[in-house]
C-alpha cells in the first residue's frame, strides 16, 4: 500500500512539473525584426524583443519572478525607441503590463491585442508622432495547465514584479519625458495593466 501511495505521488509530482510553463525569456535576441503589415508576430520574430512595424515599434522587456529583468539588452533596447528619435518629433509610447495566465510570449493573447488592436489605434490617434509600445513581460502564466490553481501563487510574484527593475524602467521612461519636457512636452507616456498587471503598475508608481 505504501508503495502505491508513493507511485501515486510520483505521477502527481511527475504530473505537475511536465504543466510548469517556461521560466525563461522568450524574447531573448535583444534585437529589431521588421514587421511589414500590422498583423500577428511571424514565427521568425518571435524571439525578437523589438518588432518594427510600419507605423510604430513595440520593445518587450521580460521580468524574473523576483522582478528583475532577464536582460538588460531588452530594457537598453526599448529605452532607446524613445530616446533616439529627432529631437522635434513627438513621441508617445503606451507600457502594458500584462496580468494573471500571460506572457510575453508571440502567441499571447495579451501580445495579440497590444499589436493588432491598442497599438493601431494610439498610432492613428496622433499620425506625426513617433509611437512606441513597451509590452512588459512577467511569468504571469506558471502552468501550462491548471492555471485557475495558481491565482495566490502568481499574485505574490505580481507583489515582488512590483518592487523590481520596473521601476527602473518607469524611471528611465519619466527622466526622459522630464529631460525633454521644454520641447513642447515632446514624450508623453501611457501606462496600462491588465488584472495583475494593474496590481503591478500601482504598486510600483504609488509611491
Amino acid at each position: 500500500m505504501k508503495v502505491v501511495s508513493q507511485l501515486m505521488l510520483g505521477c502527481v509530482l511527475a504530473g505537475l512539473l511536465a504543466g510548469c510553463a517556461r521560466n525563461g525569456p522568450f524574447r531573448p535576441l535583444a534585437e529589431t525584426c521588421p514587421v511589414p503589415v500590422t498583423s500577428a508576430t511571424p514565427p521568425d520574430c518571435s524571439a525578437y524583443s523589438v518588432e518594427r512595424r510600419p507605423d510604430f515599434s513595440v520593445a518587450y522587456v521580460e521580468l524574473t519572478d523576483q522582478g528583475l529583468f532577464h536582460q538588460r539588452d531588452q530594457l537598453e533596447k526599448a529605452l532607446s525607441l524613445v530616446s533616439d528619435t529627432s529631437d522635434n518629433t513627438p513621441t508617445q509610447v503606451v507600457v502594458f503590463v500584462h496580468g494573471w495566465k500571460h506572457s510575453a510570449e508571440a502567441s499571447d493573447p495579451d501580445v495579440v491585442n497590444f499589436t493588432n488592436n491598442v497599438m493601431p489605434v494610439m498610432a492613428a490617434l496622433s499620425p506625426k508622432a513617433a509611437t512606441v509600445g513597451i509590452f512588459v513581460g512577467w511569468r504571469g502564466a506558471s502552468m501550462a495547465v491548471g492555471k485557475n490553481l495558481t491565482f495566490y501563487d502568481r499574485k505574490s510574484s505580481a507583489d515582488h514584479v512590483a518592487r523590481g527593475s520596473l521601476r527602473e524602467l518607469l524611471a528611465n521612461l519619466r527622466s526622459i519625458r522630464n529631460r525633454d519636457a521644454s520641447k513642447y512636452n515632446r514624450v508623453k507616456v501611457v501606462v496600462v495593466g491588465h488584472s495583475f498587471g494593474g496590481l503591478i503598475l500601482f504598486n510600483a508608481i504609488a509611491g
